[in-house]
């Protein structure tokens, strides 16, 4: 019996917007957490909305949220 390979349904047309995507998302997640961990969540999560809206990248509430607290609750090496 010989099996078929699955079709990528378009996925390797969408790669290079998804890859861009996660890319700013990384960026704005990566300079929050540069100035503002272990800082209060309120600061973090105003940082964080103000980054993803300069990057131009939406997120669910719930990932903004605990981007924010995880941020928060890191320990401020002093880098």
């Amino acid at each position: 019996m010989e099996m078929e390979m699955a079709s990528t349904g378009g996925y390797g047309e969408a790669m290079p917007k998804i890859q861009e995507y996660l890319e700013k998302y990384r960026t704005a997640l990566e300079g929050v957490r540069a100035t503002h961990r272990g800082r209060p969540i309120s600061e973090v999560r105003r940082a964080l909305a103000q980054a993803l809206d300069v990057e131009g990248v939406e997120v669910w509430n719930e990932v903004a949220e605990d981007a924010a607290r995880l941020i928060s609750e890191e320990k401020d090496d002093g880098c």
